[in-house]
């Protein structure tokens, strides 16, 4: 289902098919092909604005109003007012009738669950389409967030009602800055994923050029074999000639372990913060959307086309860790730094 599905330009006559360029007239609100008005100059329906006779969105179908009764989306589990014709939060026009669940207030330990993908799960985490989320709709926020709204929403509402920090994200402990880019925060994400291949590159360059060489010199002045498991005196040996080392290379082969650290440090930071950063930026981007969008008609294709998640970036960057680490690491630096 898509926001111009079963309607027709008035130019050329056509239907409106998904992935059509269309644009609404910022008078009526009609849609036309973009070529079609580009080519006319103007609305179809100009002569009639501000008459009866002027455009008006057919009226949609609905499903009789059940008292107690609400739909019930089989595709995302999300709870509809009765009379839907399609899902308010993903389109999908499978809807069923269902007992109306009571709306749990936001930090009360129940929330109502209704079946949907990967489980049980409120899309909306306990919080109403029709809250607020500073000077933006919690429902606009969700069609923004896209995927996993069951966590954010109620992360979210927390944050709003609660001033609570956000909680702590293990996406962005475990991805950090890639995490933040998959959620379409491409200048902080690609900051941060920087600093992280800096410290990555830098750890895989100190080992090659420093570490590997001086664990290998420490073991040949032992007289131990890398590939047979040392003995006792081996040990004992070992042990003498590390302590030969100067503060300078007992340093150097401390700093992966300190780089490591560093790294992990970044990534706790990252998650403590990640929830709040993510509501800040998906409060910021409705809100531009909702005022500098053409007509109300557009907000629901801006929303989804600027909000979501962007895999295939994240794809791209998991690309270029393989390469780093399996190609450069293992063949380059040797090679470059012997």
């Amino acid at each position: 289902m898509f926001l111009y599905e079963g309607l027709s330009c008035p130019s050329c006559g056509v239907p409106f098919s998904d992935g059509d360029d269309v644009v609404s007239c910022p008078a009526c609100g009609a849609p036309h092909h973009r070529d079609c008005w580009n080519k006319l100059g103007h609305c179809h329906y100009e002569a009639l604005h501000g008459t009866e006779e002027g455009w008006k969105r057919p009226e949609r179908r609905t499903r009789p109003d059940n008292g107690n009764m609400e739909y019930v989306c089989d595709r995302c589990g999300a709870a509809n007012e009765a009379g839907a014709e399609h899902c308010a939060f993903c389109g999908g026009d499978s809807l069923r009738s269902a007992p109306r669940q009571p709306h749990v207030p936001m930090g009360e330990t129940s929330v109502p669950l209704t079946p949907g993908y990967g489980g049980l799960a409120d899309p909306m985490g306990g919080v109403q389409p029709d809250e607020r989320f500073g000077e933006v709709s919690a429902g606009d926020v969700a069609q923004f967030v896209g995927q996993n709204t069951a966590y954010y929403m109620r992360r979210f509402g927390q944050m709003e009602k609660q001033k609570t920090w956000g909680g702590f994200n293990f996406a962005a402990l475990f991805f950090s800055g890639v995490w933040m880019i998959y959620r379409k925060m491409y200048k902080l994400g690609a900051l941060i994923t920087g600093a992280m291949a800096l410290l990555h590159v830098a750890t895989l360059y100190i080992q090659a050029t420093y570490v590997v060489p001086l664990l290998n010199g420490i073991y040949e002045r032992a007289g131990i074999s890398l590939t047979e498991p040392p003995d006792s005196g081996a040990i004992m040996r070992l042990y003498s000639e590390g302590s030969k080392l100067s503060q300078q290379e007992n340093l150097l082969l401390l700093v992966p372990a300190a780089l490591f650290l560093l790294a992990v440090g970044i990534g706790i930071v990252c998650a403590c913060v990640s929830n709040k950063l993510y509501y800040n930026h998906c409060v910021g981007k409705v809100r531009d959307i909702t005022r500098t969008a053409e007509s109300p008609a557009d907000i629901p294709l801006l929303l989804k086309k600027q909000g979501g998640v962007n895999f295939a970036v994240v794809l791209s960057i998991a690309l270029c860790y393989f390469l780093i680490s399996n190609v450069i690491a293992p063949y380059l630096l040797p090679v470059l730094f012997v």
